[in-house]
């Protein structure tokens, strides 16, 4: 069987599909990976199409996969709409011989929807299902019961149920980085090129903890799914999909380990290691520790990751910042006691403030934490936004802040709850999700901006303070903001450059 994969991410990490297409290579088929990177929705404003090299894209994508027996791909919910025209051109071009499926976050909570544009879509963890449907095409048998699997089939939709999720992770290989049939589109040339050493090089350089020092880092993850529930987040689907029973799963060290050594054998220009996991941090002190001194004998490259205030301690700092870590981001997303509650994130203000002190205290050996707020909550009130002035008010600089405004993802408990509460419209079009930068023109968001910023402490007490806050919040000054606002929105996306701006990556935990 011959399969390709496309990717359609603003990065190449793609984890999800690489460890796909290290699946079926280990089950001896061909699988080609297919890169198509930059153009970030998030920023851009492009969620809706990769602009005016669509076609073009459409076109030398349709050559890559016309000869494949099977085409997947991988998309979260703000690639929705790139991933439909994509696949409505390929089938266009190509004719309907070959089956596409859609995989990762989006299909497994929308699955409906996304029927509607694929022959068929696969929940959850898809490592077994998809290497048993290849193998089931292959046999000639009928793919359409194989588990995990939703597809159409003539009138009908067929719904396979969700086979258990992957308990020993040990058992997977590693993500596949051999470049034995990779390509990647380039925004410059316009065209799809065969990926090297030089251009991954230049592609992973390009990727979010690569910027943070300007230093080539690989991204992987020793962990799948989160120790928290937050209504906001997909973790929140996935876990009811699954029962919420042993969400959170580890792989072991030792695996971990030889992941890095392998890849920085087969790619010695990587400079540093990011672990992209919900929280890095909550495995045990004991866990902790015996990483931290394996992953200092055997890697000791520079290494970044996440963490949550209820899972960070000072045992863990010293030893994962004596292995190497030098720096850490950390989701505090409100200060408001009702927002909390709203969000199921049961962690005191306190006990934040602990865990940003703890991190202050390693600021000599580590660049300053990122902690990150969440805005532009439908149930907020001001007085809300004042509660979460406060608490950033007494967070110990230095730090960064950065401020991701609330996107309702589908499915998820809170989006639900917006339906029901008039906030949302239960729109059944595949059409542009809104972005997570772009941010409501009021007052409360000119202060967190200001936050981000570091501006003076003394100017942030005046202009977050509770009756400051009402009357900027009041209707005449919300007028006028909102307006400027606007303005200040078209003349920014008028100079917009499109592909290769470099923003934050928002966290979960």
């Amino acid at each position: 069987m011959r399969i390709a994969l496309i990717s359609p991410y603003s990065d190449i990490t793609s984890l999800g599909v690489r460890s796909l297409a290290a699946m079926l290579k280990k089950c001896r088929h061909d699988v080609r990976l297919i890169f198509i990177p930059e153009n970030r929705p998030e920023i851009t404003g492009l969620g809706d199409s990769w602009g005016e090299a669509e076609a073009e894209i459409i076109d030398q994508c349709a050559e890559l996969v016309k000869d494949m027996d099977l085409v997947g791909m991988s998309l979260m919910s703000n690639y929705r709409v790139r991933a439909v025209h994509l696949t409505q051109g390929l089938k266009r071009i190509i004719g309907p011989e070959t089956l596409f499926i859609w995989g990762g976050i989006h299909p497994t909570i929308s699955p409906q929807e996304c029927l509607h544009y694929s022959d068929g879509i696969c929940l959850g963890e898809g490592e077994e299902a998809l290497v048993e449907l290849v193998r089931t095409l292959a046999d000639g048998h009928d793919h359409t019961a194989v588990p995990n699997f939703w597809f159409n089939h003539g009138q009908t939709m067929v719904r396979n149920p969700v086979r258990p999720l992957i308990r020993e992770l040990d058992t997977l290989p590693y993500p596949d980085y051999t470049l034995t049939d990779d390509h990647v589109y380039s925004f410059e040339s316009n065209c799809f090129q065969k990926m090297d050493q030089p251009l991954l090089k230049a592609s992973m350089s390009s990727g979010y903890i690569s910027g943070i020092r300007q230093k080539v880092a690989y991204q992987t993850i020793a962990t799948r799914g989160c120790p928290h529930n937050c209504t906001y987040c997909c973790n929140n689907s996935l876990r009811e999909l699954y029962g919420g029973k042993n969400y959170l799963r580890r792989r072991s060290i030792g695996n971990i380990i030889g992941e890095l050594q392998q890849v920085r054998s087969r790619h010695p220009f990587i400079e540093e290691i990011g672990f992209s996991d919900d929280s890095f941090f909550a495995a045990s002190a004991a866990e902790i520790k015996e990483f931290a001194s394996i992953y200092k004998r055997e890697i000791g490259l520079p290494f970044f990751c996440l963490g949550s205030p209820t899972t960070i301690t000072r045992e863990k700092m010293e030893a994962l910042s004596d292995a190497g870590m030098y720096g850490i981001q950390m989701g505090i997303q409100s200060g408001s006691g009702h927002t909390q509650k709203l969000y199921k994130r049961n962690i005191s203000n306190e006990k934040i403030l602990e865990a940003a002190r703890i991190l202050n205290s390693f600021n000599s050996r580590m660049i300053p934490p990122t902690f990150d707020v969440i805005i532009d909550n439908p149930y907020e009130r001001p007085d809300d936004c004042v509660e979460t002035f406060r608490l950033l008010l007494r967070l110990p600089r230095p730090h960064h802040i950065q401020v991701f405004s609330l996107v309702l993802f589908p499915e998820t408990e809170l989006y639900r709850a917006a339906i029901r509460d008039g906030f949302l419209e239960d729109s059944k079009e595949m059409g542009p999700i809104k972005e997570y930068h772009h941010r409501r023109g009021n007052y409360c968001n000119v202060v967190f901006a200001l936050f981000a910023r570091n501006a003076p402490r003394p100017l942030l007490h005046l202009l977050s303070w509770q009756p400051v806050v009402r009357l900027m919040s009041s209707p005449v000054p919300r007028l006028v903001i909102e307006t400027l606002y606007r303005w200040y929105r078209v003349i920014k996306r008028a100079g917009e450059k499109g592909p290769g701006v470099k923003i934050d990556k928002p966290s979960t935990p």
